[in-house]
């Protein structure tokens, strides 16, 4: 007889183990203060393990991801635009420094309302 291999549950590890409440809030958490605790890195992580996660649909991941670039770019527009340099400066600083933190919170709270099944 052999014995046979048990099977996992998913729940310690792979990808099931990012659709606990707990892993949905560190990835909020991760994606809205990330990049203030480590640069761009802390947010560079909690959007591959949001990637990962089977909580979100595509179409969510696709914001998430893309939301903070489209807001740099139109802030990098700007100087084009407006002929000023200053206010540029100024929008992308405010852009890099905020978007993550509504972002984040929108993905937390989108994550903890789909494990509830509401």
């Amino acid at each position: 007889m052999t014995a046979e291999k048990p099977v996992p549950s998913g729940r310690l590890y792979g990808r099931d183990s990012l659709a606990t409440p707990s892993m949905v809030i560190a990835i909020g958490l991760a994606i809205a203060v990330g990049s203030y605790l480590v640069p761009v890195l802390g947010w560079v992580a909690g959007v591959i393990m949001m990637w990962l996660s089977p909580v979100w649909t595509r179409t969510q991941k696709l914001i998430v991801t893309l939301a903070p670039a489209a807001a740099a770019v139109i802030a990098a527009l700007i100087p084009v635009l407006s002929g000023q340099n200053l206010v540029a400066w100024h929008a992308l600083l405010v852009f890099a420094i905020v978007s993550p933190l509504p972002i984040g919170i929108w993905l937390l709270v989108v994550g903890l309302r789909r494990l509830r099944g509401n």
